[in-house]
């Protein structure tokens, strides 16, 4: 979140601690990405919408599981974005990486 969000709620009157909050939630600063990581990085944002996930639920909570990337969705788009094929074997493990990370970090939150 960035910092004219917390702007936006102060000016439509949000409550003092939900403006503070929000500017507490800023996108960390820009990082470095290595060239060779590049297409990778690249693929992982193109395919943030293809994350598998289970719902479980009972009548008094609910929670969502990532399960994973959508494996099908990973080589089509790979192709959309341009990253060759002989490249995609190397890029996708890279990819895998990442997705382990993320699903380390997204477990986390349902404990």
């Amino acid at each position: 979140m960035d910092d004219g969000v917390a702007s936006a709620l102060a000016a439509f009157g949000a409550r003092t601690q939900d403006v503070d909050a929000a500017r507490m939630q800023a996108a960390p600063a820009a990082f470095e990405v290595y060239a060779e990581n590049w297409d990778a990085v690249q693929l992982f944002e193109a395919l943030s919408t293809q994350w598998r996930a289970v719902a479980f639920g009972t009548m008094a909570s609910a929670r969502i599981v990532h399960m994973g990337l959508d494996y099908a969705a990973i080589e089509p788009v790979a192709r959309l974005i341009g990253i060759g094929k002989r490249r995609r074997p190397a890029v996708f493990q890279q990819l895998r990486v990442m997705e382990d990370a993320a699903l380390a970090v997204l477990l986390a939150e349902v404990s």
